[in-house]
């Protein structure tokens, strides 16, 4: 008979079993194995704050109180069933050692109501571990489905981002291509402007030495006016005074005839 015994001190609990080769774990050790997982703490929220060590602990104790169970409640019973229908038409608990359960050779009353308990607190145990442990799953399956949906939208992320750095390089050409064409044509406008400054310059030059030039021949022709003016002046003198010396002579000439 195998049986399961629960010890439970203040910070220390164990489980105790008379089968051989069964693996004894404490979760004190649990614990240790816990605290070098630290990436997995994070984790901790979605499986109901138990660790992932404490989970397999879970899961291995359910596993053999349930194999406990089913030795306790099916061990010697046997049932009848019609192959049609799969009624049950008979079922009982085969003889022990030549004798059924209280009799004599057989176990005891109290013997029989101990195992009895042990069956209805494994059970208890046993239900209880399979509600956690169903909780867990689900939350295991809700966190896998959060993974999933994550992982979806990571990769539609990427795909977009992939899009994204590819219109940036076209975008990217053509903004080169646009600032090479503009440099051109502003180096170009550039050097036009040069030159027409240039061309400028030498037109005002040309036009300034034309305008002094003038201004020169303009000053000189007005020297030659004032010479020929003065000229002008003394011939006219001359000729007035030649004149008057011809009508002088011409009067003294009459006067002369008269006498």
């Amino acid at each position: 008979m195998n049986s399961t015994f629960t010890k439970e001190d203040g910070e220390e609990a164990q489980v105790i079993d008379d089968v051989a080769n069964e693996v004894v774990v404490e979760p004190s050790e649990a614990a240790s194995i816990q605290k070098t997982e630290k990436p997995e703490q994070k984790m901790q929220q979605f499986f109901m704050g138990f660790s992932r060590a404490e989970i397999i602990v879970m899961k291995h104790t359910v596993k053999y109180l349930t194999e406990t169970m089913e030795r306790l409640l099916y061990s010697n019973e046997f049932e009848v069933r019609r192959c049609a229908t799969g009624e049950i038409v008979s079922q009982g608990r085969c003889l022990v050692n030549g004798a059924m359960n209280g009799n004599v050779g057989g176990a005891s009353d109290e013997e029989v109501q101990k195992l009895l308990k042990e069956r209805d607190a494994a059970r208890s145990e046993a239900e209880k571990l399979h509600a956690n442990y169903a909780t867990l799953y689900a939350a295991y399956n809700q966190v896998r489905e959060a993974a999933n949906d994550i992982r979806t939208e990571f990769e539609d992320a990427r795909e977009k981002l992939k899009l994204a750095t590819a219109e940036i390089d076209e975008w990217q050409v053509k903004f080169m291509s646009i600032k090479e064409n503009a440099t051109n044509e502003l180096e170009r406008a550039s050097r036009e402007y040069e030159d027409l400054v240039q061309n400028h310059e030498e037109n005002v030059k040309g036009l300034r030495l034309r305008a002094k030039r003038h201004a020169i021949e303009l000053s000189s022709k007005n020297e030659e006016i004032d010479v020929l003016k003065k000229r002008v002046e003394e011939l006219s003198a001359i000729c007035d005074q030649l004149i008057e010396d011809v009508d002088l002579s011409d009067q003294m000439s009459a006067v002369s005839m008269d006498a």
